[in-house]
């Protein structure tokens, strides 16, 4: 949270010009937001314009130095993208992990909880 109460400037790397602070504000007009101390507000549209401008100049950029391609193919993208409207199941962590290893470990582990279990029910029998 920025602490606008009690600044009459804010500068904050935590502001990403949302506008909802302004918005949300009881008194209307008490907030505005400008590019530099002591210009005229800027709207909304004129900020949203200004972030379209910005990330479409740097795109355009990128494209025309030939800095926008990479090595990963568009099916690396596509599967991606279908992984994340599926549940994630625990097979799918279990990448690189020897399928043998991981029966003895959990083997292991059945054996640890039956020994905690048995030890739990010997310890209340010695209660009782």
């Amino acid at each position: 949270m920025i602490p606008i109460r009690q600044k009459t400037l804010v500068h904050s790397p935590e502001c990403s010009a949302c506008l909802t602070c302004i918005e949300s504000c009881p008194e209307k007009g008490a907030l505005k937001f400008t590019g530099c101390a002591g210009r005229p507000s800027l709207p909304a549209a004129g900020i949203a314009l200004g972030w379209i401008i910005f990330f479409s100049g740097g795109i355009t950029l990128a494209m025309m130095t030939g800095k926008w391609q990479n090595e990963i193919p568009v099916q690396a993208y596509i599967d991606y993208a279908v992984s994340m409207n599926r549940e994630v199941t625990p097979m799918d962590r279990m990448d690189g992990i020897d399928p043998e290893k991981m029966q003895k470990m959990i083997l292991m582990m059945k054996q640890l909880q039956k020994q905690k279990a048995d030890m739990q029910d010997s310890q209340q029998g010695k209660g009782d």
